[in-house]
């Protein structure tokens, strides 16, 4: 049953990336983050924010990665949730052409430790 949801969830991810996919290429990508409390000043400031972002969560893995391996698989989740929280945080805080909101930070981040747990190994 673990496996079927855990499928299912990667299933609703893939598709909802596949959404935003197709709102840049049709243009409403705009509209869509602005709906979600993400404000930047050009699309290449979205794309830096975006490798700012992936910078700061290789730089936290190792002690994240630490952390997981002495914590049961019942708080795995929250660990992940945390780590792109932070990640999101700094990412924010250093680039001030990319704004978020808070419930688009504590949503994305959510959103990602969920994509994270469901592909990640959590058996022992």
């Amino acid at each position: 049953m673990r496996k079927l949801a855990g499928n299912v969830v990667v299933a609703i991810i893939i598709a909802l990336f596949l959404l935003v996919l197709l709102a840049i290429i049709t243009g409403t990508f705009i509209g869509v983050l602005s709906f979600v409390g993400i404000t930047y000043s050009s699309m290449g400031s979205l794309f830096l924010f975006f490798g700012v972002i992936i910078l700061v969560d290789s730089a936290i893995y190792l002690p994240a990665r630490l952390i997981r391996r002495h914590l049961s698989t019942q708080f795995l989740f929250a660990v992940y949730i945390l780590e792109n929280l932070i990640a999101l945080f700094f990412a924010d805080l250093w680039m001030s052409s990319v704004s978020l909101t808070i419930g688009a930070l504590l949503g994305a981040s959510v959103i990602f430790g969920l994509l994270e747990y469901a592909l990640s190994d959590n058996e022992r």
